[in-house]
């Protein structure tokens, strides 16, 4: 038993250091993913609810740089596009006036 407390602080140690390992790693991962949204978001019909996710995740990582707030700017002007886009095309369109001597 007295082996086992000597060892117990190793264990906690390497525990810790694979946690912290496996946080860069996500993190890292976040940015990889925040980058891929800026060039998505840069296509002609980008999906919007996987942008929105990938900020979300990083959001949730405690990501605060400078491609997460580009990221975020974008997809706010995306939307805004996307929403003046639809409501353009909801307008309706005018028709020549009726002949009066038909109909």
């Amino acid at each position: 038993m007295a082996w086992e407390a000597a060892i117990k602080p190793l264990f906690d140690l390497l525990y810790t250091l694979v946690g912290r390992s496996k946080d860069a790693q996500a993190r890292a991962k976040a940015e990889r993913e925040l980058r891929e949204v800026v060039r998505e978001l840069l296509q002609e019909s980008p999906n919007l609810t996987r942008a929105e996710f990938r900020i979300a995740v990083a959001r949730a990582l405690g990501i605060t740089s400078e491609d997460l707030l580009q990221a975020e700017k974008m997809l706010k002007q995306v939307k805004a596009a996307e929403t003046k886009k639809r409501s353009e095309a909801k307008k309706p369109t005018a028709r020549p006036p009726r002949k009066k001597g038909s109909g």
